[in-house]
């Protein structure tokens, strides 16, 4: 497994909980951070996550999840 998918999992089992809830980036990234995971990492899943639309980047550094992903 690559690290991109790595990210892709630990970010999606963190956040498979919280649809339609408005979450701080801040609180997603410290957890992923604490589990090793680089910013850039973090940022490149979520910039994926966005384009499929399964989640939404909201002003103020925070986002909502649209749909649960599977994988």
């Amino acid at each position: 497994m690559n690290r991109w998918t790595e990210t892709q999992i630990a970010l999606l089992t963190l956040l498979s909980t919280r649809r339609k809830e408005v979450i701080a980036l801040y609180d997603i990234g410290q957890s992923l951070i604490a589990q090793g995971f680089t910013e850039t990492e973090i940022m490149d899943v979520l910039v994926k996550l966005t384009h499929e639309k399964a989640v939404e980047l909201l002003p103020g550094s925070q986002m909502r999840v649209l749909k649960a992903k599977a994988y």
